[in-house]
């Protein structure tokens, strides 16, 4: 069995996204593949990391340019 770890961070959707087709990508290449996407931030910072995704929304909704 093989084992992959995944980390990611929800910062937007788009890193998210990007974990779990990878996660497939694996899982249809390899059926001992047993793969695991994990939120690294959201796992070791909690409340932080929701209030900095919420923010980080928020300024790319208001303000792209930035």
């Amino acid at each position: 069995m093989k084992k992959v770890l995944i980390l990611t961070a929800s910062f937007g959707e788009g890193h998210n996204t990007a974990a779990r087709n990878v996660r497939d990508a694996i899982e249809q290449l390899n059926d001992e593949a047993v793969v695991e996407v994990l939120d690294l931030f959201a796992l070791t910072y909690g409340r932080l990391h929701d209030f900095v995704c919420k923010l980080h929304l928020q300024v790319v909704q208001r303000t792209p340019r930035i």
